[in-house]
């Protein structure tokens, strides 16, 4: 049974928001985050995943950007970037992701304000939670622990401060994950069925 890798981190992005929606020290923390009452969607704290290639994910933000409410089904929010790598060898395939964590900064906060009010608060807990639902989640064949992988965070300052604008319409720092190599399990029908609701429910706003 073929299952398609935007909807496994669909499915992964729904567990790290459930996760941390019920962490009340999460929660506390981002009350010094100025972007605070957009992270909140009907009252409950948002993680949105965004699929597609980056033209396909910037016309998306910029269309939001005209949306009287687009704010709040913007940030935070986990770029899925597309095409997807997978490896075939016999019944095995491995799946080859590039993520991207973001969330938005005034354009006038040094790297300092950042690292105070976006990436302690906000985007390593969420990275933190979403290699832990990764790990926990049972679809990928781990030998120990969290799977290899690069992880840059971009503090957005200076001259790609304005390439940001043009392509997401916000100023933005992330956190990026590149090649992050994931050997799928084979899924059963449960497990299939599980994902496609998880996946559904994290999109269903949007």
């Amino acid at each position: 049974m073929i299952i398609s890798p935007n909807k496994i981190i669909g499915s992964l992005v729904y567990r790290t928001r459930e996760a941390l929606r019920n962490n009340q020290n999460f929660l506390d923390g981002l009350s010094i985050y100025d972007y605070n009452p957009n992270l909140f969607y009907e009252g409950e704290f948002s993680l949105w995943h965004y699929p597609g290639t980056q033209n396909e994910i910037s016309n998306v933000f910029i269309s939001l950007g005209e949306n009287k409410d687009g704010s709040n089904l913007k940030y935070p929010s986990i770029f899925n970037i597309n095409p997807i790598k997978q490896d075939k060898n016999g019944l095995n395939t491995t799946l080859h992701f590039n993520l991207c964590i973001v969330g938005p900064v005034l354009s006038e906060w040094l790297t300092q304000e950042r690292e105070e009010q976006v990436f302690i608060p906000l985007l390593r807990p969420i990275y933190e939670e979403f290699i832990n639902q990764i790990i926990k989640s049972g679809y990928f064949s781990l030998n120990f622990g969290a799977p290899a992988h690069k992880m840059y965070e971009v503090f957005t300052t200076g001259d790609s401060a304005g390439v940001l604008i043009e392509r997401y319409g916000d100023h933005i720092d992330a956190i990026e994950i590149h090649g992050m190599a994931l050997g799928l399990k084979n899924i059963c029908r449960n497990t299939y069925k599980r994902i496609e609701h998880e996946n559904n429910l994290v999109t269903e706003k949007v």
